[in-house]
């Protein structure tokens, strides 16, 4: 009787921790999630996802912060982004967010992007004196022929008073090239997004299909850092 008893038990037990595995499953975007603990924990991708180029990781996902990777101790829920054509993955949540991905499910991948802010005041006149943590960085697990990070070189700004983030709105890099990916539309509570431009006053539009962000200038083997910066025109 106890045997019958125990193993009662035993069945509502993994049938209640299988429901609530599943509960905790989500879809939002382009990625499958896992939240549990007050984290939700990116585990795969679409079938739409594992096709395109680029990725974003927002900033939360079920209004919860996201993380990249997750390991159970059954491996029921375990995973990571997979995804042979991947190029470029930008990160908008915590700089820790990476630290579940793996060059071996990405053989494509060129850049990551890491967006975080850490109180910094963004001067990039001087490179070579910039403190903080800005921009994309580099893993040497995915760049072995790099041994540190590098900022983006092409920024796209709020360009209104009081917006989020420093008034910064996405990160890339590009080295005499026409900008590939563009990102989708910022939103302002009761404006209507008109279009990136090259000056803050919205006057002169960057055409993505002329306009190329400039080469690369290297002096005595030092990148000159230069910022191609694109701000966002609003109207009523």
């Amino acid at each position: 009787m106890r045997k019958i008893v125990t193993l009662s038990l035993l069945v509502v037990t993994l049938l209640t921790l299988v429901g609530c595995k599943s509960s905790n499953a989500f879809i939002e975007g382009d990625f499958k999630y896992y939240k549990t603990q007050g984290i939700s924990y990116i585990i795969g991708l679409t079938d739409d996802a594992k096709d395109k180029t680029h990725l974003v990781v927002p900033k939360t996902a079920s209004d919860l912060p996201i993380a990249i990777g997750r390991s159970s101790l059954f491996n029921t829920n375990s995973g990571t982004i997979k995804c042979d054509q991947l190029e470029r993955l930008y990160v908008f949540t915590t700089s820790e967010a990476g630290s579940g991905l793996s060059s071996e499910y990405l053989p494509s991948i060129e850049k990551i992007f890491y967006f975080y802010i850490q109180g910094i005041d963004f001067d990039f006149d001087d490179s070579d004196t910039y403190i903080g943590s800005y921009g994309p960085s580099i893993n040497v697990n995915f760049y072995p022929n790099n041994i540190s990070s590098f900022y983006a070189n092409v920024s796209y700004h709020y360009n209104y008073e009081d917006a989020p983030d420093e008034g910064y709105y996405f990160i890339d890099d590009y080295d005499n090239e026409f900008i590939t990916y563009i990102p989708v539309d910022p939103i302002r509570d009761g404006y209507q997004f008109l279009g990136w431009y090259k000056d803050e006053a919205a006057t002169i539009p960057w055409d993505f299909e002329v306009d190329k962000v400039p080469l690369k200038v290297y002096e005595n083997d030092e990148y000159q850092f230069v910022e191609t910066k694109l701000y966002a025109k609003w109207g009523i």
